[in-house]
């Protein structure tokens, strides 16, 4: 950032919002070496992140209580996680990731506060009765049910969004505030509601949402 930015920075938040603001950087700069590979990072508030190791970055900013998993072993099982978050992807307040198959996030991403990102269900309820889970048993020792996630680039996701397993979010999309993705949303989209249906596209002939 220019001289000028920070200059017109201690302006406007004063000397104590400046000092928290480099104190935060300075964090963010000793959580950032603890990655696979990580390139920016910006943690702006608390943060609890597991399995450093199985996640990739590129350019990242998060707002306070940023929860991110990369779950290796839960309820007796093994997994092999992989999250890949790109460039110029922002997170507001209160965000949860947890990963045990793979999540990919592309470039330029924005996200609202209060989002879940899943792509696991503790148990099973559907297909052959030998593998759905028991009401009996402990929720948390259910088997894990994984599929991946996939969110394209130039993404935005507002406030109080649930993305859950086996779906993609495609390139330039929109996901409503307070949408739950079941299902996979085409690219060039605006999708809202539980589930989130598609509601606009963009026509590119005529430039604009229809």
């Amino acid at each position: 950032m220019t001289r000028s930015y920070w200059i017109g920075f201690l302006k406007q938040r004063g000397i104590l919002d400046f000092s928290y603001l480099c104190w935060r950087k300075l964090i963010s700069l000793l959580v950032k070496h603890r990655f696979s590979r990580c390139d920016d990072l910006m943690l702006s508030g608390s943060h609890q992140i597991n399995g450093f190791k199985f996640i990739k970055v590129g350019k990242l900013s998060a707002g306070a209580r940023f929860r991110m998993e990369a779950i290796s072993v839960a309820s007796g099982e093994t997994f092999s996680p992989e999250i890949v978050i790109g460039y110029n992807v922002s997170f507001g307040s209160d965000i949860h990731i947890g990963c045990i198959s793979k999540i990919s996030i592309g470039d330029n991403v924005l996200c609202g506060s209060h989002i879940a990102i899943l792509d696991h269900d503790h148990g099973c309820y559907a297909g052959s009765e030998d593998k759905q889970s028991l009401p009996s048993s402990s929720p948390s020792s259910r088997h894990l049910e994984s599929g991946s996630i996939d969110i394209g680039n130039n993404v935005h996701i507002g406030d109080f969004v649930i993305i859950l397993r086996n779906v993609s979010i495609g390139s330039g999309s929109v996901i409503g505030a307070g949408s739950v993705v079941t299902n996979s949303i085409p690219p060039d989209c605006i999708a809202i509601g539980n589930p989130a249906k598609v509601i606009k596209r963009f026509d590119y002939a005529a430039m604009k949402w229809i």
